[in-house]
């Protein structure tokens, strides 16, 4: 009956706004044509999960400030990530192919490092008779200090090479700054803190990793997701990696440097990419004897978020590590190892300025960054060029994407020989000339956006004026993440005697199952970084229109994986 009424009433609307049933329809058949459906997805539990990181990264790639996207990597972990550890002074026995991988870098060696803006060969001349006496009486300075004798000959070295390099680029700058603008108005760094946190994919399995997913992997009484999957036991894993760098002076201004090359992004060849894609790492980063560590992932580039000056003109690395170094390695093994700690260097230092730049390893660089490092003990110098095209390098990306990281690198130069008296033996300017093109590659402006994923309006913490909470909890908060002190509960950890009598052995089956463990749980990847009662507010100091808070208001970013989602990202 109801139905019938209806139908009733739809000439009597036809008649009050007077509008034909051909027009009617005519104005349905083209709303029709200008429909936009969503698109097709798989259905698939590879490619859920996939959606999930996607939009977990575009959430990541949203947010508003530096600091919370540097934040927001760490808040799926309450007690950090379990990261592997890379010192720039521990180059292992055949590091280089690692680095390779983990950098996804292409070294070029050539008998000279490109440098852009370079000054013409008179200006080189006139600058290089100003700066050499100086330099050669600093070094004369530097050697003729006496010895302590209970610190060791490497030791010795480094502090000798950490004078010395302060010195030389005292003088450069003061010399070269009355030439070059950009030299006056840098900033300078001494043993600044430089750190990196990126996620390779790609690595095969530990020896105990694969033995602990094929015993998983026989079991039916486990509720671990993917555990069935045919290829659990031997699918390819991820690593977080953790750099943190000794660098000796740093010199910042406030423009980058210019590319290389027009090959800006993409590989230099077919081939290159093939290898990179191809030629997998099949070892695991334990196969080296790094260190694997639970903490929360760090990027700096020698400075906080907010300076002026973000990009690097120019930094000074120590190589006296060689000197404890087996002698039956080889010349060809002691130059890989520096290329190796070259290519950490420029790495992080220009993943650095590409996370202040609103990237980040989920998110992708759109220009290549540039960076110049020295490595030297004093007396041998080795230049190279670091050029930044690519941050993507999970499990999502490793396979399939074009870019290539290119590292410049030129044969170590000797200053000198060896000093007689107040004499030098064997001097050579080459070392000399080519540092002081490094300090005169003039940084220029480009013509596109240089933070595209960064807020206008709120680029940092400190720009934060509606809400003075917000902007001092979010610096407090992640000012004490990054300086990664223990949290107040002590991370979750099996027993001995637990493995022992309940795992290995299985002794008590009888005993109640309270353990996580017990009960397949993992709190150290299911407890988020928010998971925690705020502080508490004292009744005679809460607000006066909320008398009923007892905590205070938190602001994490909202960057948090999706609880159907894939926690291990």
């Amino acid at each position: 009956m109801l139905s019938k009424c209806r139908v009733k009433t739809i000439p009597i609307l036809l008649r009050t706004f007077n509008l034909p049933s051909r027009a009617l329809c005519s104005v349905i058949s083209e709303s029709a044509e200008k429909v936009t459906y969503p698109p097709i997805e798989e259905v698939s539990k590879d490619y859920k999960k996939l959606a999930a990181r996607r939009r977990l990264h575009e959430k990541y790639r949203k947010l508003k400030t530096v600091e919370e996207k540097l934040f927001a990597l760490n808040l799926p972990r309450y007690w950090g990530w379990e990261t592997t550890v890379i010192n720039e002074g521990n180059i292992p026995y055949n590091f280089i192919d690692f680095v390779k991988y983990a950098t996804r870098t292409h070294v070029i060696t050539s008998d000279r490092v490109p440098v852009v803006n370079c000054v013409s060969e008179d200006d080189l001349n006139n600058l290089l008779d100003i700066v050499k006496p100086q330099i050669q009486r600093a070094i004369l300075f530097e050697e003729s200090l006496s010895v302590n004798e209970d610190v060791s000959d490497i030791q010795v070295r480094e502090r000798k090479t950490r004078s010395l390099i302060e010195n030389v680029n005292r003088v450069l700058i003061n010399n070269l700054g009355q030439h070059a603008t950009h030299i006056l108005h840098a900033e300078v760094d001494y043993e600044p803190r430089v750190e990196a946190f990126w996620k390779v994919g790609g690595f095969t399995q530990s020896i105990d990793e694969h033995a602990r997913r094929t015993e998983v992997l026989e079991r039916d009484d486990i509720p671990f997701e993917g555990h069935d999957d045919k290829d659990y036991a031997s699918r390819p894993v991820e690593h977080w990696f953790q750099y943190f760098g000794r660098v000796l002076v740093q010199v910042r201004t406030h423009l980058p440097l210019q590319p290389i090359s027009d090959q800006q992004l993409v590989a230099t060849s077919d081939d290159e990419i093939r290898k990179l894609s191809d030629a997998k790492f099949k070892y695991s980063p334990a196969f080296y004897g790094l260190e694997e560590k639970r903490r929360f992932g760090t990027t700096l580039p020698g400075f906080w978020p907010g300076s002026d000056s973000e990009f690097g003109l120019v930094s000074f690395h120590s190589c006296n590590h060689l000197l404890g170094r087996p002698p039956h390695f080889g010349d060809q093994e002691r130059e890989d190892a520096l290329h190796a700690q070259a290519m950490l260097a420029g790495y992080a230092s220009c993943h650095g300025q590409a996370s202040y730049q609103g990237f980040s390893t989920f998110n992708e660089i759109t220009y290549p960054l540039i960076s110049q490092h020295v490595v030297t003990d004093g007396r041998q110098f080795s230049f190279y060029v670091y050029q930044l095209n690519t941050t993507l390098m999970n499990a999502d990306h490793v396979d399939t994407n074009p870019r290539v990281n290119v590292c410049h690198a030129m044969p170590a130069q000797q200053l000198y020989q060896h000093i007689i008296g107040n004499e030098f033996v064997g001097w050579d300017d080459s070392a000399l000339r080519m540092l002081i093109l490094f300090y005169m590659n003039k940084p220029e402006q480009r013509d596109y956006d240089m933070k595209p994923n960064v807020d206008k309006s709120e680029s940092h913490v400190k720009d934060i004026t509606d809400i003075d909470e917000r902007r001092n909890w979010l610096h407090n908060e992640f000012r004490y993440m990054y300086s990664n002190r223990p949290r107040h509960q002590l991370p979750y950890e099996i027993f001995d005697w637990e493995w022992i009598y309940k795992i290995k052995f299985m002794t008590r089956p009888f005993e109640r199952r309270n353990r996580p463990f017990e009960r397949w749980e993992h709190p150290l990847r299911q407890r988020t970084y928010k998971d925690y009662l705020p502080k508490y507010i004292p009744k005679s100091i809460r607000y006066p229109h909320k008398p009923t808070q007892e905590n205070y208001n938190t602001y994490f970013p909202d960057a948090f994986p999706e609880e159907d989602g894939d926690r291990k990202l």
